[in-house]
């Protein structure tokens, strides 16, 4: 928030595309190379690089947060969706994954349990936002917000 509002962040466009522009293809062909080899120093370093070319994304976004991709990419109905019950995404994806392949426990059909759990994971999560979590969230009207007041009645001595 610093670096943005100071303007370092507008500034470093360039780093960012570049970083994300050689991390990519690296990992991409390291991933294709190496996949299954367990050599010891990709092992060691390739969390690194996955997270830096996270980190150049992520640069690339709050760089050009007000371009028309980014509103169209940011701003599109499955990914809002996503983001409301992305909470339930969390929680219950271990369990629909691991009822998804047992429930198909061919292994050549490893990619239809994947999309079988998908599905599911987002089914379970929007039925909990809906009928759970909303009837929470309903309360937050209830709670102030930015007031500072004593648990006891009094003033408070912030």
């Amino acid at each position: 928030a610093c670096m943005e509002s100071s303007g370092i962040l507008q500034r470093s466009r360039r780093l960012f595309l570049g970083l994300f522009v050689i991390l990519v293809p690296v990992l991409a062909l390291l991933w294709g190379k190496f996949s299954g080899s367990h050599v010891v120093l990709l092992q060691i370093v390739k969390y690194s690089l996955i997270a830096c070319a996270y980190f150049a994304l992520l640069g690339l976004a709050v760089c050009y947060q007000n371009s028309p991709w980014a509103r169209l990419s940011v701003g599109c109905r499955a990914l809002r969706f996503s983001g409301k019950i992305s909470y339930g995404l969390y929680v219950y994806h271990p369990a629909c994954y691991l009822f998804a392949f047992q429930w198909i426990p061919a292994p050549q059909l490893g990619l239809l349990a994947m999309l079988t759990g998908a599905v599911l994971t987002y089914l379970v999560s929007a039925a909990s936002f809906y009928l759970y979590e909303s009837q929470f969230l309903k309360l937050k009207s209830w709670f102030e917000y930015g007031t500072k007041r004593a648990l006891w009645g009094g003033k408070s001595p912030i």
